[in-house]
């Protein structure tokens, strides 16, 4: 995915402070992937294994304890095989690597082996928008929430697939309910403010939200700028 730059331009016109970024549909979107990648080990617990007793180095991490949002008794209960798990760690590593199109080709194999496979389809979608298939990516989150309907990770990667696609609306829907999960989420709060722009909506919310994300992610603390900078002016006048 190439990469988009994340300088936005405000300029006066006339008297008036106008938004000119805003009038862009794609142009000067920020890569959502700045933020620390919103992946399953961010979400799911990462120190007790699938295959507990295994000394295979390639048995890696299932979900055993209840992250921020909570996950159903079901996906608690849910061991996937052992050909996923090795094919998912694999795709971890590759991941890891920045060995992106390696990672989707393990990542989609793990998922053929067990559909079930939450973690696995967290991580593909995000290889998918990292790779720039965000409706790809938006497919796999809508199958992981037929499973796990409140985890926030998955309702922040939306949002993030959302933006890329342009679609401020459902973006900000999709940030809102990660919030309601997560408020303190980075991602989140992030996406919201970069939805909430490219609608126009440059409020104090807005610039609360970026400021949550700007803690943490340099390109949220240039946008919260320039957000800034529009309140102060629209309070002159």
């Amino acid at each position: 995915m190439s990469r988009i730059p994340a300088a936005i331009a405000l300029g006066l016109m006339g008297g008036a402070l106008q938004a000119e970024w805003l009038q862009q549909p794609t142009p000067g979107i920020p890569d959502p992937w700045q933020i620390d990648t919103p992946h399953s080990r961010d979400t799911f617990d990462p120190d007790v294994t699938a295959c507990a007793g295994s000394k295979d180095p390639a048995c890696g991490s299932n979900v055993v304890s209840l992250p921020r949002g909570g996950v159903s008794a079901r996906t608690l209960a849910h061991k996937p095989s052992k050909a996923a798990v090795q094919t998912f760690n694999r795709g971890v590593r590759a991941w890891d690597k920045g060995q992106y199109d390696e990672a989707l080709r393990y990542l989609t194999e793990a998922v053929r082996l067990d559909p079930d496979y939450v973690e696995a389809r967290v991580d593909l979608g995000a290889a998918y928008a990292k790779t720039g298939l965000p409706e790809q990516a938006l497919d796999q989150y809508e199958q992981a929430f037929k499973l796990e309907p409140n985890v926030p990770v998955l309702h922040s990667n939306k949002a993030a697939a959302l933006v890329m696609l342009g679609r401020w609306e459902e973006a900000e829907q999709a940030a809102r309910r990660a919030l309601q999960l997560d408020p303190a989420s980075i991602d989140a709060n992030y996406m919201l403010g970069i939805a909430l722009m490219k609608q126009g909506k440059i409020t104090p919310e807005t610039a609360a939200r970026l400021a949550v994300a700007a803690k943490k992610n340099p390109r949220a603390r240039a946008f919260l700028a320039e957000v800034q900078a529009y309140l102060a002016a629209e309070s002159t006048r």
